[in-house]
């Protein structure tokens, strides 16, 4: 169904916006329903390809929405997509169904008012977190993108704790949350390789790891961004934890641009590792379409790595899991830039775009011993 503008009797005219469809994938139609209707019969309507709109109390349609989110898997049939081979491949199919399932619940919203849903949480100011404003028009959003807002919403508000710096941080919109412990601690057993030494952390996002970096000992750090909501982020959480003195935040610019001519003993990249397409300011930090992110980073690498530095680069095998290479693609790279893998760390996690498991890596990386 290619109708994104829609008469809901029970809104009036009702737009889905470009940033929402594709998370939403086909609608065979759209229906309004009162979130006190059962909610099996509302993932009934999902599983059938409808997108439904939600109204009535808030705690409601909260509700509905917890209940398909826990019965999601029935979304999609076990024995979707057979003609993929790949096995991986296959399970991030099912996994990408089921999100797009979850997807085509909504409420309508318009300016920062949730429209017939009574009993709302305060949601002042959740409308910074779109990618473009919709003033004056009532739109379809996602309660599943609506629940990730307010959740956001609640860690500027609290901050984000994180154990390596045994302190909080604050997250701003369009920001990558660094959320997952495990890969941030990957980072602490590095302190001898960093203390003392020149740091740049590249896509510094919130600053967390140039926070960590200076608490590891580094004589002095610099951190870069070309999301300028992240350069923000970053001198925010510098100034939030008092560490002005010890870290420099510098952007928005891609990659080296806005560091000429300056060079550093340790070069830490939390790089984007799944292949695809950034169409908003947050899949920056997750997406490469082609690798050429990553082909752009060690191309221009030699001008700023002092001749025994080292790089720091976590990358994951998901994209290698669906059939895509990535890790042997990113040793290629590497190789091609002069550049040799030296010690190697590893952790497993639950991956949200497989849905399986997939495998983080840290990658020491030193320029080849008869490269001057």
């Amino acid at each position: 169904m290619e109708k994104w503008t829609m008469v809901l009797s029970e809104f009036g005219e009702v737009w889905l916006p470009d940033a929402f469809r594709s998370m939403v994938g086909a609608v065979s139609e759209f229906e309004a329903v009162e979130a006190l209707e059962a909610p099996s019969r509302v993932l009934r309507r999902l599983k059938a390809g409808m997108g439904v709109v939600l109204y009535g109390p808030y705690p409601y349609v909260d509700g509905v929405y917890r209940y398909c989110q826990r019965f999601g898997k029935q979304l999609v049939d076990p024995d979707a997509f057979p003609e993929i081979g790949n096995r991986f491949e296959r399970m991030a199919a099912r996994t990408a169904a089921r999100k797009q399932g979850l997807h085509r619940l909504f409420v309508v919203a318009e300016g920062e008012e949730l429209v017939r849903v009574g009993d709302t949480p305060q949601i002042t100011g959740w409308t910074l977190w779109l990618e473009e404003p919709f003033r004056g028009q009532r739109i379809l959003i996602p309660v599943r993108r609506l629940q990730r807002i307010l959740t956001d919403m609640r860690r500027m508000k609290e901050g984000l704790r994180i154990d390596a710096l045994s302190d909080t941080i604050t997250v701003l919109p369009h920001v990558y949350i660094p959320s997952d412990q495990s890969v941030i601690n990957m980072f602490t057993n590095k302190r001898a390789e960093i203390a003392g030494k020149r740091v740049l952390d590249m896509g510094t996002g919130t600053g967390v790891l140039a926070l960590l970096a200076a608490r590891l000992g580094a004589s002095e750090v610099t951190a870069s961004d070309n999301n300028p909501n992240a350069v923000e982020n970053a001198r925010l959480n510098v100034r939030r934890l008092g560490m002005e003195d010890g870290v420099r935040v510098c952007g928005p610019s891609d990659l080296f641009s806005g560091l000429q001519g300056a060079v550093f003993d340790v070069i830490l990249f939390n790089a984007p590792w799944v292949l695809g397409k950034a169409t908003t300011l947050y899949d920056r930090a997750i997406y490469d379409e082609g690798y050429a992110l990553i082909r752009r980073f060690f191309a221009s690498i030699g001008d700023h790595l002092a001749v025994k530095g080292r790089i720091l680069l976590q990358y994951s095998n998901i994209s290698e899991l669906k059939g895509e290479g990535s890790i042997s693609h990113l040793k290629e790279v590497i190789s091609e830039a002069g550049l040799e893998i030296g010690d190697v760390a590893r952790v497993r996690r639950k991956s949200r775009v497989l849905g399986g498991w997939e495998t983080v890596f840290l990658f020491e990386i030193e320029r080849r011993k008869w490269v001057k």
